[in-house]
C-alpha cells in the first residue's frame, strides 16, 4: 500500500517503480481515490470501477506500461468504498498494490510505504494515520521528514528520481516481498 502526504507527491511514480523492480511479479495495481479522473459513467452510482484504463496519462495506464498485469481506478466519495464489488473484480489477483491512505484502516496491508514531498503545506487527514502505521518513508532528497517518536526507528529511502527508486528500497522490498 502507497500512501502519500498530498497530491502530486510521487505515489504513481513510487507504484511505477516497484512494478518495474519486481517484473517477474503479476501485479494488480489498484488506484483509489474521491476525484473523477474524466470519469463519464460511474459503473456504480457513487463510485466507479474501471480496468485497464486506455488514456496515455492516467495513473493506471502508467502503471500497465510499467508491467502491471491488470490496473483499476477505483472512485468513491470519501465516505464509501464498493468493497463488495472490488472484492469480486480483485478475486484471484494474487499480488495487489494500491495507491490509497484512506483503506488503510480497513485494509490489512504486508507493506505500507508513506510517500512524502518537500513542497508540503499541510498533510491529507488520512496521512497522518498512516503515517503512524508505515513500514517505510519514501522522500525526496530535500524534504525534512519529521517522524512520530512512536515510528522513529522506520526507515527513510531518498527518492532523487520519480522514475527510478533506490536500490537500497529494492533491496528492502525484496527481503519482505520474499521472506515468506
Amino acid at each position: 500500500m502507497v500512501g502519500g502526504s498530498n497530491k502530486n507527491v510521487g505515489k504513481t511514480s513510487l507504484i511505477c517503480g516497484i512494478i518495474r523492480a519486481f517484473p517477474e511479479l503479476r501485479w494488480t495495481a489498484v488506484k483509489i481515490t474521491s476525484h473523477r479522473y474524466g470519469q463519464i459513467e460511474p459503473v456504480w452510482e457513487e463510485h466507479a470501477i474501471t480496468g485497464r484504463q486506455g488514456g496515455q496519462a492516467s495513473d493506471t495506464s502508467r502503471f500497465l506500461r510499467a508491467g502491471a498485469h491488470r490496473s483499476f481506478l477505483v472512485t468513491a466519495s470519501e465516505s464509501v468504498l464498493p468493497w463488495r464489488e472490488m472484492e469480486a473484480v480483485l478475486r484471484g489477483s494474487r499480488l495487489l498494490i494500491y495507491e490509497s491512505t484512506r483503506i488503510a484502516k480497513e485494509l490489512r496491508a504486508d507493506i505500507r510505504l508513506a510517500v512524502m514531498s518537500g513542497t508540503e503545506t499541510g498533510f491529507k487527514l488520512s496521512f497522518v494515520p498512516f503515517l503512524n502505521e508505515a513500514d517505510a518513508v519514501i522522500a525526496s532528497p530535500t524534504t525534512d521528514v519529521m517522524l512520530p517518536k512512536n515510528r522513529s526507528a522506520i526507515p527513510v529511502f531518498r527518492l532523487s528520481s520519480p522514475n527510478e527508486i533506490p536500490q537500497e528500497l529494492t533491496e528492502w522490498l525484496r527481503g519482505h516481498l520474499f521472506s515468506g
